[in-house]
């Protein structure tokens, strides 16, 4: 396609144009380009419209290869570098589902295979290794003689060693929890600390009703001894 001016482009196209000279644009900048370009005053609204299209990847190819960051309370838009060797016509191809002036994803990634990195899927972070991992079991795994069983995790490699505790609850099951030693470690630390904490504070606010309810029951015992005894007498 070959055009006379800058006027007679389209919106889309004119703004493509602009991207692909590989400034970082914001909707503003845009527009004012377009209005000193055209003669004719182009608003943000429309600029702000027509980026929010093309940038997008959902609606069009050619959002795949456009950047777009914050900032303060505007977007920029940047053309990726290995898109800038895309001719304009190719471009604005890009955004097109059909007609003839479409230009098909895969034949741009056929021409120019460095645009490869921004449509293949990129490979997600392995999962981190869970610290706890609490399961339930059958208790037919325990021996009936043991309540409580301590093993290595089985098929832990080396710099992974993790040790399996097995606490028998019911004739049925029995729950396991598996972890690094060093995890282990702190989770019974925490719960002798906490074991601790809630005995102190037992102690603290329940102690004087403690001994009160002892001293009533011992009063109540003595009388009754006394009365039995004086019964007797009589």
């Amino acid at each position: 396609m070959i055009y006379k001016s800058g006027i007679d482009k389209t919106n889309i196209q004119q703004v493509i144009g602009i991207l692909l000279q590989g400034e970082p644009m914001k909707s503003r900048d845009i527009a004012e380009a377009l209005s000193r370009r055209s003669g004719r005053e182009v608003k943000i609204g429309t600029v702000s419209s027509l980026l929010s299209r093309i940038s997008d990847p959902e609606k069009c190819d050619l959002g795949r290869f456009i950047h777009k960051e914050k900032d303060g309370n505007a977007w920029v838009y940047r053309m990726a570098d290995e898109a800038r060797a895309l001719s304009e016509y190719q471009a604005y191809g890009l955004t097109l589902k059909t007609g003839d002036e479409q230009y098909p994803l895969e034949r741009a990634l056929r021409e120019y295979p460095d645009l490869r990195k921004y449509v293949e899927p990129k490979p997600k972070p392995a999962p981190s290794p869970t610290a706890v991992r609490v399961h339930r079991t059958p208790a037919e795994a325990l021996p009936h003689h043991q309540l409580v069983r301590f093993q290595p995790a089985p098929n832990r490699p080396r710099a992974e060693r993790k040790m399996e505790i097995s606490f028998r609850y019911s004739s049925k099951y029995a729950m396991s929890v598996t972890a690094s030693l060093s995890t282990l470690f702190l989770i019974c630390c925490l719960l002798i600390l906490t074991v601790a904490a809630c005995s102190t504070l037992i102690y603290i606010f329940f102690y004087p009703f403690l001994v009160i309810a002892a001293v009533v029951s011992g009063l109540c015992m003595a009388g009754m001894l006394i009365w039995k005894a004086t019964r007797h007498r009589r």
